[in-house]
């Protein structure tokens, strides 16, 4: 894999993933967007990579295509949430600083053994797509990292995200949280209600540049978008459960909207995020008194 980057500003270069819902042996895997943000120093540059694949040779490829093509050094790893497919790449920057919040450490100190599992079976490889996971050792402790603030939030309960904004040119790095223009949220690992409240916050910020999860670079319509998705869908699943009616077989019915359209993966996608938001709203709602 030769990795292609585009410049979305000043500084900031996006590897595009591929916007499909699942890993596959056709994308290998590589689905999230990665970002290259350069930090220049009068004493030494720094280079912020956003995610790093979804194994060792993917994190290899990232940097030496970065350095071939554009000049470009990866001094620093991000990993904003504990997702293999954006953090299992970081195995193939030893020596790195890998940098994570102390719960996104502690997810994938328990969860990343049992991801790679899935996602080597996901894309069929027929070796280890790594010898081995390489944890975060650098803590992000504080409200800012390099040229980054940091706006911890939790898409469910123990499960943290690190939302990005770089400084100097306005753009919030949105990854697990909001999804590019024409394509549908995904619910992995996540809460429709809290993810709801966390983009109504964003919403308020006014965000004019928005680096999703997948898709293109995008506006605060991005959100907007999101926003709709969402409310759209929960507002349909709680006005079936409240009248009493069991989860249908073909999750589709819980949808408020025309998939028909769509593609395969769009409407996978999509009634998969109907399938656990039912299972949201009644998990939530046989839990009250």
């Amino acid at each position: 894999m030769r990795p292609a980057w585009q410049n979305v500003g000043h500084n900031i270069w996006l590897h595009s993933g591929k916007p499909d819902a699942l890993s596959t042996p056709l994308n290998q895997g590589h689905i999230s967007n990665i970002v290259f943000v350069l930090e220049p120093s009068t004493s030494k540059n720094h280079g912020w990579l956003v995610g790093s694949g979804p194994d060792a040779a993917t994190g290899r490829a990232l940097a030496c295509s970065l350095q071939q093509s554009l000049g470009l050094t990866v001094t620093d790893v991000v990993s904003p949430r504990a997702s293999p497919e954006s953090v299992l790449g970081a195995a193939g920057l030893p020596g790195v600083p890998h940098w994570a919040l102390p719960q996104v450490q502690a997810a994938m100190t328990e969860r990343c053994a049992r991801c790679l599992e899935r996602l080597e079976i996901a894309v069929n490889t027929p070796t280890p797509l790594v010898p081995h996971v390489l944890l975060p050792d650098h803590l992000i402790q504080g409200p800012k990292i390099g040229p980054f603030d940091v706006l911890h939030v939790e898409v469910q309960a123990q499960e943290s995200v690190a939302l990005l904004y770089h400084r100097a040119t306005d753009t919030w790095l949105l990854p697990g949280v909001v999804w590019g223009q024409g394509l549908a949220p995904q619910l992995r690992e996540a809460d429709a209600s809290q993810l709801l409240q966390i983009l109504e916050g964003l919403s308020m910020l006014k965000p004019t540049r928005i680096i999703p999860e997948q898709g293109e670079m995008g506006n605060g319509t991005l959100i907007m978008e999101n926003i709709n998705y969402w409310q759209r869908l929960l507002g349909s699943v709680n006005e079936r459960w409240q009248r009493g009616e069991s989860q249908p077989g073909n999750a589709s019915g819980l949808l408020p909207f025309d998939v028909a359209s769509e593609s395969v993966d769009a409407r996978l996608r999509d009634q998969l995020n109907a399938q656990r938001a039912w299972q949201q709203v009644e998990n939530k709602g046989f839990d009250q008194p």
